[in-house]
């Protein structure tokens, strides 16, 4: 008994399924400010705390529950935080049929934190001036240290969970942290009563911030009372899962490495891109997009047929100087147009306007004959 007492105080080695794989859940989500809430005290904090609930729900099949609803904030809130807790449990569970009876006092928690903190936006995009209370949090603008930016509270009204359903006994160091970082554990935290070492888990709960959009983030001054929630449960395949886990976990490695303690704005810098993906047909994306790969190859075999054109070339009938240079004068504003009015351009569009340029260039040099004249 010591050394499974032991052993239950450290990390735990294995993850073992709480629930058969075949057990329906109930999940209980409750939206509020408090971050340490528990469901036990939401009579005390019905007033502030939205409640919501998805019950017989099988995590085998793949099915998407939305929830649309508007949530009150309590008075005196300003820039704070917003939280969802899930709690999960078994579905019409019996404790006289359970081999276990221990498994219906079982339920897994987590808790979202659905807020981020950014510099305000306006004056980080404008540099303009900002009144607001003095009990503000500032940052500095690196590009600019002579303006301090407060932080703000932002809110997105799309919340988005991906659900994924246990994949039986596993070990803990089998699993990336990414993905260890989404697992819904037993509440209760107790162990198994013969190693002690291992822990019992529910599923795999995911917040994916990936599809939210700088436009659509909402300051939470003193203006804003009342916030749109629309929030999506998706039981999605594992395949996808442990797709935007990993892609969220790239962001976030990558803020690091940048000195940023929120990577929300990097996944803002490729809102055109998921503006085009949300906004535009399946169909169409899957026409444009091999055009779009297919089109800066087709113009550069067309420049290397041009430059093989011009070296095999033995005479200069029909060939006109002057309308070379206009080409390379058009090429010239068409560049120094994309480079002032379209920033984060692909750096292959320059590439080919720049060799487009030197092309012209060497044509006018091929055609030019130059000799050295004895005027004595």
């Amino acid at each position: 008994e010591s050394i499974v007492y032991s052993n239950s105080q450290l990390s735990a080695q294995l993850l073992s399924p709480a629930l058969n794989i075949t057990d329906l859940v109930d999940l209980e989500y409750y939206l509020n400010t408090n971050e340490t809430f528990d469901r036990k005290d939401y009579y005390l904090q019905k007033d502030s705390t939205w409640m919501g609930a998805w019950e017989h729900a099988d995590l085998n099949i793949q099915q998407t529950l939305t929830d649309y609803f508007q949530y009150t904030l309590p008075e005196n809130f300003y820039n704070g935080s917003i939280y969802l807790h899930m709690y999960i449990s078994k579905s019409n569970c019996d404790p006289g049929k359970e081999l276990n009876e221990d498994v219906c006092s079982l339920y897994g928690k987590k808790t979202f934190t659905l807020t981020c903190y950014l510099p305000k936006i306006n004056s980080a995009k404008f540099g303009l001036p900002t009144s607001e209370p003095e009990n503000l949090q500032y940052v500095k603008n690196e590009n600019k240290a002579e303006l301090d930016y407060p932080v703000m509270s932002y809110w997105n009204p799309n919340i988005t969970l991906y659900l994924e359903k246990p994949i039986g006994h596993v070990a803990v160091s089998s699993l990336p942290q990414a993905l260890l970082d989404t697992t819904c554990f037993d509440e209760s935290g107790k162990r198994d009563e013969t190693t002690g070492v291992i822990q019992r888990y529910f599923s795999f709960l995911f917040y994916n911030r990936f599809w939210q959009m700088e436009s659509d983030m909402l300051e939470l001054n003193s203006t804003v009372n009342t916030l749109t929630v629309n929030l999506q449960l998706e039981v999605s395949p594992f395949w996808k899962f442990q797709f935007f886990v990993s892609t969220s976990d790239k962001v976030k490695q990558q803020a690091k490495l940048d000195g940023m303690r929120n990577p929300q704005p990097l996944t803002f810098a490729l809102d055109p891109v998921k503006r085009i993906v949300l906004e535009t047909s399946t169909w169409l994306l899957l026409i444009l997009a091999p055009a779009g790969v297919l089109s800066p190859v087709l113009v550069a075999l067309a420049l290397k047929n041009d430059v093989q054109h011009w070296r095999n070339r033995k005479d200069r009938v029909g060939i006109s100087i002057s309308s070379i240079v206009c080409n390379i004068s058009t090429q010239m504003i068409t560049s120094s147009v994309l480079i002032d009015a379209y920033e984060g351009l692909a750096y292959i569009i320059y590439a080919l306007q720049v060799f487009g340029i030197l092309l012209g260039a060497w044509k006018i040099t091929a055609l030019s004959k130059w000799q050295v004249l004895d005027l004595v």
